[in-house]
């Protein structure tokens, strides 16, 4: 049973690494958001490092800023220069304690100068030379009262510009090719993030921002086609519904599994039994124990990353497979192969080993570590491990082999166009690294695969 257990962990931890089948689930009603048009694409990046909260936007984020939220911003930069810096000793500069835009600067200027960043340059001048501080036609405007997204804006930059300036961020699993002028990057992803991964590192992000397109396996933001599709596949068009495809032992356990993500089964009982096991092991992924809540994993995904920033620059995306492809690799799953798939999550979530090496949060966050930190070979070696844990079964067969063969054609095809064009690929780090992949099999074509690091 112990090895049953490890064995559907390792298949589910492949599942999440190598598919982007997570639908999100859309409110009926968006409010309205209070930011300025200008400053989307820096927020986007911002809102990734976990320093303040995006319900500002719909209360009052254009609006002086509250000490309340002047203190969480402050601590949220000076968490995540933590983990980059270790403290000094200093002496900290008197602040204003006005909100006004000096005054915000100068305790950004206290958080860099607690980690030895700080020089000799006055502080206003040396947090326009860090890039922090930024004016307009106007100047810097230092008197003026300072709201909430101007504040959000100086924290973001405070962050952005200190892993900048130290050569720090996440290196990811990157690799190079290029033929006849055409250039292809090959990033390896995990799915889901984590604020831990974010900045990304300047070679990253140099690499994205040459390319001209962005190719992902599938465009979530693409809410047309491909998502009603997805539904269709995912739902049971013929009457029958969850509570009736399953036994009634696993629907009750679907249920408890369900509620402790605080979801009434009643949300999912039109939906096939691989679709709702997918989501179940997502939230699995990404629930935190000590709030009790389903955290943000899926919207910091580095996929998702790429994909917002490529949409508000109105940079092309192209799909390699696209969410109707990744439908129909899981509805062609045997109806009896789809409940034991549901069951080996459910009984994951209820009955949770106490085992590092069998809990699926641990090993996702090790998994991040070493993308973080760009170690290949500790990537290799354990994503490895656990894809040969996982055995062979319908799932396992799914997930490999062909989909690797038919990505590396079409990345093939791009390196063989001949107007010369940088795409930017990004697909499941499990493609890239393990036996018969992308890489290799762009290897075997002739081509060089430069790694990145």
């Amino acid at each position: 049973m112990k090895q049953m257990k490890k064995k559907w962990l390792s298949l589910m931890m492949c599942v999440v690494i190598l598919l982007t089948t997570m639908m999100p689930v859309w409110a009926d009603e968006t409010p309205e958001m209070d930011i300025s048009s200008w400053a989307v694409s820096q927020l986007n990046e911002g809102e990734k490092y976990g320093i303040f909260s995006i319900e500002w936007y719909y209360d009052q984020f254009k609006s002086e800023i509250t000490e309340e939220r002047l203190t969480y911003l402050i601590e949220g930069v000076d968490a995540k220069l933590s983990e980059i810096k270790v403290k000094v000793d200093f002496q900290p500069i008197e602040t204003k304690q006005d909100f006004s835009r000096e005054d915000v600067a100068l305790r950004l200027y206290n958080v860099l100068a607690s980690y030895g960043l700080t020089d000799a340059q006055a502080p206003i001048a040396f947090m326009q030379s860090w890039g922090v501080l930024n004016g307009g036609n106007n100047g810097l405007m230092l008197e003026q009262s300072c709201n909430t997204e101007q504040a959000v804006l100086m924290g973001i930059n405070t962050v952005l510009q200190t892993y900048r300036n130290l050569e720090e961020g996440s290196k990811g699993v990157f690799w190079k090719v290029e033929n006849q002028g055409n250039i292809v990057y090959l990033l390896g992803s995990i799915h889901l993030g984590t604020t831990d991964i974010y900045p990304l590192h300047e070679k990253l992000v140099d690499a994205y921002n040459s390319s001209d397109a962005l190719l992902v396996e599938a465009n979530l933001l693409n809410q047309s086609e491909g998502i009603e599709y997805f539904i269709s596949k995912a739902s049971y068009s013929d009457g029958n519904t969850l509570d009736k495809a399953i036994a009634p032992e696993l629907y009750e356990k679907t249920t408890k599994a369900l509620e402790r993500f605080g979801i009434d089964i009643a949300v999912y009982n039109g939906l096939k039994p691989w679709s709702v096991a997918n989501d179940l092991n997502a939230y699995s992924m990404m629930y935190d124990q000590a709030t009790n809540e389903v955290s943000e994993k899926s919207a910091a995904g580095i996929d998702m990353y790429f994909i917002l920033n490529a949409f508000l620059e109105q940079k092309p995306i192209f799909e390699l497979e696209g969410v109707a492809y990744q439908a129909d690799l899981f509805d062609g799953l045997s109806p009896e192969f789809q409940e034991s798939y549901l069951e080996s999550i459910v009984d994951n979530i209820l009955t949770p080993s106490e085992n590092p090496e069998e809990n699926s949060a641990a090993l996702l966050n090790t998994w991040f570590e070493y993308w973080e930190a760009g170690d290949l070979e500790a990537f290799r070696e354990s994503f490895t491990a656990a894809n040969d844990a996982s055995g062979d079964n319908e799932l396992s067969t799914m997930l490999f082999g062909k989909r690797d063969v038919d990505m590396a054609e079409k990345i093939a095809t791009l390196l063989e166009g001949t107007s010369p064009t940088t795409y930017f690929v990004v697909v499941g780090a499990g493609h890239l690294i393990i036996e018969g992949n992308i890489v290799e099999l762009l290897e075997e074509k002739g081509y060089t695969v430069e790694w990145m690091y």
